[in-house]
């Protein structure tokens, strides 16, 4: 997965829910370093910017070593990729964010399918965040598989952190709780639209 990939899906497991139903609950509005990491390979370390208003979700990442950028907007249903290089964007309109929930949200994996055991291992303090390091594991016939562990933000309502069964890392690093500009989540007006590119159906052979 490279960085592009790992921050898009940084925002579908993170995306803070208050996001979605803002009329429920006040957004925290931060920005973070979003930071992955394979261990056992050269290198293998991805960096990127996340940035969380009311207003909805700006990434910035990398894709074939050129910045590339995410903005969400979810009230709007519309997602923008832009190419700061190019001075470029794509827009998607009709882009529904449903965000997985998480371990204790009432349709939570957790509560809903007992194939699912979810353990609260308890509260620690992560990069001075108060959050609960959480265990998910899949029930099995004999024992129970680790799958994932979360160190979860109830402020923020994010996972800090997320270790998968393979060592596989996504981290947010230098937090910061701030009001965000909304110039950051708007398409700059120097850049040009760019036509969606629609991938070619593959011929199917008789």
């Amino acid at each position: 997965m490279g960085q592009f990939l790992t921050l898009l899906f940084i925002f579908i497991i993170s995306f803070p829910g208050e996001i979605i139903a803002a009329e429920r609950k006040a957004v925290v509005e931060f920005s973070a370093d979003v930071v992955r990491t394979i261990p056992g390979k050269k290198d293998k370390v991805s960096r990127g910017r996340m940035f969380v208003s009311r207003y909805g979700i700006r990434t910035e990442g990398k894709k074939n070593s050129k910045p590339v950028v995410f903005i969400f907007r979810p009230k709007k249903k519309i997602v923008w990729t832009l190419f700061p290089e190019e001075k470029l964007y794509e827009e998607r309109l009709d882009f529904v964010v449903k965000r997985p929930p998480l371990p204790m949200d009432h349709d939570s994996p957790c509560k809903t399918d007992k194939g699912v055991v979810c353990q609260l291992l308890g509260s620690i303090v992560l990069n001075e965040r108060n959050v609960e390091h959480w265990l998910i594991s899949r029930r099995g016939p004999q024992k129970f598989t680790p799958i994932v562990q979360l160190w979860i933000d109830r402020k923020l309502n994010v996972a800090l952190r997320e270790t998968f069964l393979d060592g596989m890392t996504i981290e947010l690093q230098n937090l910061q709780e701030k009001a965000q500009n909304i110039k950051l989540f708007v398409v700059p007006g120097e850049y040009k639209k760019k036509p969606l590119v629609k991938k070619a159906a593959k011929a199917i052979k008789k």
